[in-house]
């Protein structure tokens, strides 16, 4: 006789199979199906919240860019990665955003990779459009208009219209930025938002002081302002730090540090407590509670170009040694100067510096150096007739030309 077997039909439906589970005498199996599907609650929950959030990401437009953006990826050449082509033909201002350059025409707003291909082309109505750029951001503001945006690489994330004409805007690396106004009624306004909808955190308006430069710290708690003001018949820079969460009634700055009669130029913060300034006069550096830690003074006339990095701000001027034409100095974080400058033969046309590396772009070619070894690393002689230089990290020179950028490593 052969041998019957019992045979346990398992229910072809999911309905009959879960309350099978729920049904159980083993308390293992009423739990593992209560929370199998309570997770698949949860996860459709979450994906129903992440769509409404970022619902721009899937309009064509963006489909359309994510795609060719794959697509070029997987079809990058070594012939193609050398230039990014302006989509337009010319750019009005640039600046280096994710492997790539985030740069402004007349009425659109691009970023574009070495593949030739643009992730981004947003539409913009400036008169004057200038950019800014964070790791994950991108601030493009009309200067003498009353709007900016704030974008990623695919899309624009918020768009902030003011009453008063936008003097100047800066960018933090958490993503907030800040806007410089020309106020009606006062001589300037400072306004900071976050990058959550572009919902304004802090406003200063001002009828003593005009705001020539704004800086954010890294972690997003202060604000530094370059300003000067009339003191009888002269004019006196300060640098002013605020904390940026404080009470509504609470209008004085944290701190002043007095620059003098120097004109200010810019201001960025080398770290959460440290601010670099630059000025006719030369570089110094100045803590937020309003104490120097150390100055390169540079005689009257004889700047020639500055630079932040990690390290410092890198200072050029005019030399007077030999066959030197120019010379570079690091006024490090920490107060100090470099002992020795850097000698250079020719005329220096535009200076860079990103992380630990710098790149001057001579009449003689490009030459990119180490901040920390303080020696040169490589040099090209065939960059020339260029409008414009920025280094990343790495010591890629991207060079800005007429109609594209050049790439150029070592």
């Amino acid at each position: 006789m052969p041998n019957h077997r019992k045979v346990i039909r398992f229910p072809e439906s999911g309905r009959e199979r879960r309350r099978i589970l729920r049904q159980s005498e083993d308390p293992r199996l009423r739990l593992a199906s209560v929370l199998a599907s309570a997770s698949g609650w949860l996860f459709a929950l979450a994906l129903v919240l992440f769509l409404i959030t970022n619902y721009r990401l899937f309009t064509p437009d963006s489909l359309r860019s994510l795609f060719t953006s794959l697509a070029a990826g997987m079809q990058t050449t070594t012939s193609d990665a050398a230039t990014i082509e302006y989509a337009s033909g010319s750019i009005i201002d640039a600046e280096l955003f994710g492997g790539g350059l985030a740069y402004v025409d007349s009425d659109t707003l691009y970023v574009s990779k070495p593949n030739g291909v643009n992730q981004l082309s947003f539409q913009l109505s400036y008169g004057n459009p200038a950019v800014e750029t964070s790791n994950s951001l991108v601030l493009a503001y009309d200067r003498g208009g009353k709007e900016a945006v704030l974008a990623n690489a695919l899309t624009d994330v918020c768009t902030v219209t003011l009453d008063s004409p936008i003097l100047s805007g800066t960018i933090g690396e958490n993503g907030g930025f800040a806007l410089v106004t020309d106020e009606s009624g006062f001589k300037t306004a400072v306004r900071v938002y976050n990058d959550h909808g572009g919902e304004p955190v802090f406003t200063w308006q001002t009828s003593k002081y005009y705001i020539q430069a704004a800086a954010l710290s890294p972690d997003g708690n202060y604000l530094a302002l370059l300003a000067f003001r009339q003191d009888g018949v002269e004019l006196c820079s300060e640098l002013l730090f605020w904390r940026l969460k404080r009470r509504q009634d609470e209008q004085e700055a944290d701190a002043v540090y007095s620059l003098g009669s120097a004109l200010g130029y810019a201001v960025k913060f080398l770290n959460s407590s440290t601010a670099a300034v630059m000025t006719d006069h030369g570089a110094c550096l100045v803590t937020r509670k309003g104490v120097l830690l150390g100055t390169d003074e540079v005689p009257p006339g004889d700047l020639i170009g500055y630079a932040f990095c990690d390290r410092g701000i890198l200072v050029a001027s005019n030399a007077y040694q030999g066959a030197a034409r120019c010379e570079i100095r690091l006024l490090s974080a920490n107060g100090s100067i470099s002992e020795e400058p850097l000698y250079i033969s020719s005329e220096i046309q535009h200076l860079s510096a990103d992380g630990s590396v710098f790149g001057a772009l001579t009449t003689d070619g490009l030459q990119v150096y180490s901040v920390s070894s303080w020696n040169e690393l490589w040099t090209n002689h065939t960059v020339t007739g260029a409008r414009g230089l920025r280094m990343d990290s790495s010591g890629t020179a991207y060079v800005l030309y007429g109609s594209d950028c050049r790439i150029f490593r070592h």
